[in-house]
């Protein structure tokens, strides 16, 4: 996306929240077929953010500008080894938000 950014907002379950102002990784980001992979610094006040049980209640996808995207699922992961993901697959645009459920992938470290 040239002339747009996103910015995401994680929700544990208190809906105390984390929040990375622009998804913005090295290379060109966003591009159909491709899977992208943020981290460290890239997720701004999310890189140190503790999500008791892992437990992410919601996501927030926000969009800003004029180049659309349409996002299958976001996966987070935990440094424990598990994970969840939220699935999306509606297109986003403009500067509206996506609420996405998320759901445990079952993967943790043992």
């Amino acid at each position: 996306m040239t002339f747009a950014s996103v910015s995401v907002t994680i929700y544990d379950k208190e809906f105390s929240s984390c929040h990375i102002s622009e998804l913005d990784g090295a290379g060109n980001d966003f591009e159909a077929g491709d899977t992208n992979v943020f981290e460290g610094s890239e997720l701004d006040e999310c890189e140190r953010y503790y999500v008791a049980d892992n437990v992410v209640s919601m996501l927030r996808l926000q969009h800003s500008g004029l180049d659309g995207w349409k996002p299958e699922y976001v996966r987070v992961r935990f440094d424990d080894g598990g994970s969840v993901t939220c699935p999306d697959g509606e297109f986003i645009d403009g500067d509206e938000i996506h609420d996405l459920s998320c759901a445990s992938d079952g993967r943790s470290a043992s």
